[in-house]
C-alpha cells in the first residue's frame, strides 16, 4: 500500500509541475532554406588572371577585347535549385545560347556553383569554365573565364568588380593542380 501511496504522490507532483501532461506531438523539423530561382548577370567587366592565379589589375585588356567582343556585355541566364541546409541542388546557367550545368563550389559561406567543363559550342570559343555565386541577401554575380590569345593569361568576363577588389581567388588554380 505504501507504494502505491509514493507512487500516486509521485504521479501528482509530476502532473503539478507539468512533467507528467499529455504527450504533445514532436515540433516538426523547420523546412530548409532553399534558393530557387532564375538570374540574370551581364557580363559588364574584363579582369586578367595570370597563370599562377593571381589577378593582374594593370594587365593590357586589349587582347581580350577583341579576342572575345561577344562575350563583353553578354547576358548569362542561370537557374538554381538548391537547399542551403543540406547543401545540395544545381544550377544550370545559359552561355551564348548554350547549357552549362553548374555544380555546388563547397565554400562554406557561399553559395557558388562552377561547371565541370563546357559543351563543345563553348570548347569552339576556348571558353573553360562558368561560375555563378549568390550572397545571402541574393545579390549574384556570373563569371566566364576564356583562354587569353596570348597563352599566357585568362580572360575573365564577369558581372561584377566586386570579387576583384584585393579578393585573390584563383579559378585557375582551380583547373590546374600545383
Amino acid at each position: 500500500m505504501a507504494k502505491h501511496i509514493l507512487s500516486f504522490a509521485l504521479l501528482f507532483l509530476l502532473c503539478q509541475t507539468g512533467r507528467a501532461s499529455a504527450p504533445v506531438a514532436p515540433t516538426p523539423a523547420p523546412v530548409a532554406p532553399i534558393i530557387d530561382g532564375n538570374y540574370t548577370d551581364k557580363l559588364a567587366y574584363l579582369e586578367i588572371c595570370a597563370p599562377n592565379g593571381d589577378w593582374l589589375p594593370f594587365a593590357n585588356k586589349t587582347v581580350c577585347k577583341a579576342a572575345y567582343p561577344f562575350l563583353l556585355d553578354a547576358i548569362v541566364a542561370t537557374e538554381v535549385n538548391y537547399n542551403t541546409t543540406l547543401a545540395w541542388g544545381h544550377a544550370e546557367a545559359v552561355v551564348l545560347g548554350s547549357d552549362v550545368v553548374l555544380h555546388p563550389m563547397g565554400i562554406a559561406n557561399t553559395y557558388g556553383f562552377i561547371s565541370s567543363g563546357v559543351g563543345e559550342h563553348l570548347k569552339s570559343l576556348n571558353i573553360l569554365l562558368i561560375i555563378f555565386s549568390m550572397n545571402s541577401d541574393k545579390s549574384h554575380y556570373t563569371d566566364v573565364m576564356a583562354s587569353s590569345p596570348s597563352g599566357n593569361e585568362s580572360c575573365v568576363f564577369t558581372s561584377t568588380l566586386e570579387g576583384f577588389n584585393g579578393f585573390n581567388f584563383s579559378l585557375t588554380k582551380l583547373l590546374v593542380p600545383p
